[in-house]
């Protein structure tokens, strides 16, 4: 019987195993965006803070989607490959799922150990 993957373009808690193993297929890209939480001012105005995150197009299972790393995963690809980005394509990472505390809820995460 056919099945379709409603879990999104991402990698998430949800499509992902531990251990899976997650090539790198293309450079990845920069992107700016802005925190649903946090303020900051500007010019005397408050504001949504920006900051900016890392999306890498990957492949695992024969499917292919986004991760995008939490900082220490990606402290850990910067030691392991290089500060230069653009040299990570056809790299290799093992995903764990780890729980964190954000804004005071306990999360989930995706995190990447390079191999």
């Amino acid at each position: 019987m056919p099945e379709f993957d409603f879990s999104g373009a991402f990698i998430n808690v949800d499509n992902v195993q531990e251990e899976d193993i997650l090539t790198i297929i293309g450079s990845p890209v920069a992107e700016e965006k802005t925190s649903a939480q946090q303020k900051e001012i500007v010019n005397g105005v408050l504001v949504p803070k920006k900051y900016m995150v890392l999306n890498i197009p990957v492949e695992y299972n024969g499917l292919r989607k986004t991760y995008t790393p939490d900082s220490n995963t990606g402290n850990r690809m910067n030691v392991k490959w290089g500060r230069d980005y653009s040299k990570w394509v056809g790299k290799q990472f093992t995903v764990r799922v780890e729980k964190y505390t954000a804004f005071g809820q306990d999360k989930k995460r995706v995190s990447g150990f390079p191999m």
